[in-house]
């Protein structure tokens, strides 16, 4: 979400009021996964993935990754660099290899002689959603969501 966490369950607790029936399953998903469940005193069980591991507004506020993306890149260069059923030792020596071509890649971005790349297009999104979450105060509701659907082609 890119609502701040304080406003989750509020924002939620309005969208299921308003969700048609033929969706109360993935809401129901949803609640138990994300939200927690009510219980008694107003109050709600933990979910299972807690608010602040999946809620992606202070990660935007602090101009941080949003996904894993490069991460999963990284694992999938080393996935087809090593060999298969390597020996540990065969692993040491990969790892030292992977080790050094990172501290150089490392330097080169220190030293302005290579740049990252990222498509245009996920840029402006990474620009057009900043400049969403620092309006979330200055905006209703309803516009602010408006605003982030349309990002996203809803």
């Amino acid at each position: 979400t890119f609502i701040p966490e304080q406003f989750v369950i509020i924002e939620f607790e309005r969208l299921q009021a308003d969700a048609p029936d033929s969706i109360n399953d993935f809401i129901d998903y949803y609640e138990g996964n994300f939200i927690g469940r009510p219980i008694r005193n107003n109050r709600r069980r933990q979910p299972r993935y807690a608010i602040a591991m999946w809620n992606c507004y202070l990660r935007l506020d602090q101009q941080l990754p949003r996904t894993n993306n490069s991460s999963e890149g990284w694992h999938r260069a080393l996935q087809h660099s090593a060999r298969s059923h390597p020996t540990i030792y065969e692993s040491i020596k990969d790892l030292k290899m992977e080790q050094h071509a990172t501290s150089i890649m490392a330097e080169q971005l220190q030293a302005g002689l290579m740049k990252l790349r990222r498509r245009v297009k996920y840029e402006r999104l990474d620009e057009q959603l900043q400049q969403l979450v620092s309006s979330f105060h200055l905006l209703t509701r309803d516009m602010y969501f408006k605003r982030a659907r349309a990002l996203f082609y809803f």
